[in-house]
């Protein structure tokens, strides 16, 4: 079907990839180059092999990258499709964090994907432990991200933190290994500083935390917590209402507002403070859907 105009282009948007007219008037301006659907039919017909739901991952992807439908499907992105798929990345995950984190189809295969997984094989010593990078931290196989992650590596290596400990920070952590080598090195020292020993278990999340061996030893259920859905946003309420004299922070005081129930710590760090901080609640849900995936 030929498409003319912009018009057109938003009325495809809207019928053939599930997007808001909103998302299809902004994303239609990047695809005025579009003369037909052949080609972003193709590339619809693509994903949905590997995936990608109509009512969820087609429309995310789209809004964040209205070009993948002018992307050639077979010398694009099937050679990365395929290449995902045959280290072991099941195809909900595929779909769930390519669709979040479309720029990783714009890298290319042969001289970025390739030698990152190659760099990460040798490192972690498995697929499944790629795999397990890949679901946790898709931004690590994003070109704009590898000279980083690479550079964090080196400079652990150099002030001396055992290859095993590494190995634990980015199967654990890997969206740390993602931060300014400078910052992540403050990190590290402040670890140190706080008596974490480098060769211990604990220390990946002493440096995560910059708590003490101590602290974490008490609450260790800590290190499972999802630092973007959860540490980052209430660490972030709790910072506030300290900055306002609103809230003593104690190591057991944040291991309990971490832990407790969103019922819970909507009530007592939120609602209990709205008079203070009015727009508390807003910032905290703000930080949310800013780290949350969606279209």
């Amino acid at each position: 079907m030929p498409l003319r105009n912009l018009s057109l282009i938003s009325s495809y948007l809207v019928n053939s990839c599930g997007l808001s007219s909103k998302n299809a008037i902004s994303a239609s301006k990047k695809l005025c180059c579009i003369k037909s659907t052949e080609n972003p039919d193709a590339v619809l017909k693509l994903l949905k092999e590997y995936g990608f739901t109509d009512a969820h991952h087609i429309p995310r992807i789209v809004s964040r990258w209205p070009k993948v439908l002018v992307a050639c499907p077979e010398k694009t992105l099937l050679p990365k499709l395929h290449f995902f798929r045959s280290i072991g990345v099941p195809i909900p995950v595929l779909a769930e964090k390519l669709s979040v984190h479309p720029s990783v189809l714009t890298c290319s295969k042969v001289n970025s994907l390739i030698p990152l997984y190659n760099y990460l094989k040798a490192l972690l010593g498995s697929d499944e432990r790629v795999v397990r990078v890949f679901t946790r931290a898709p931004k690590v196989f994003e070109w704009s991200y590898a000279d980083g992650f690479y550079a964090n590596i080196s400079m652990l290596r150099e002030i001396g933190v055992p290859e095993s400990t590494i190995v634990r920070l980015v199967m654990r952590q890997p969206n740390m290994m993602l931060i300014s080598k400078e910052k992540l090195a403050v990190y590290v020292e402040r670890a140190i500083a706080n008596g974490s020993d480098i060769s211990k278990l604990t220390f990946p999340s002493a440096v995560r935390f910059g708590y003490k061996p101590a602290d974490i030893a008490k609450c260790p259920v800590l290190i499972k917590l999802s630092l973007e859905k959860r540490i980052k946003p209430r660490c972030l309420v709790a910072r506030i209402l300290n900055e306002k004299g609103l809230l003593k922070k104690t190591t057991s005081g944040m291991n309990a507002l971490l832990k407790m129930s969103e019922e819970k710590f909507l009530k007592r760090y939120i609602v209990k403070f709205d008079k203070d901080v009015p727009e508390l609640l807003d910032i905290y849900l703000s930080r949310k859907a800013k780290l949350s995936p969606g279209p």
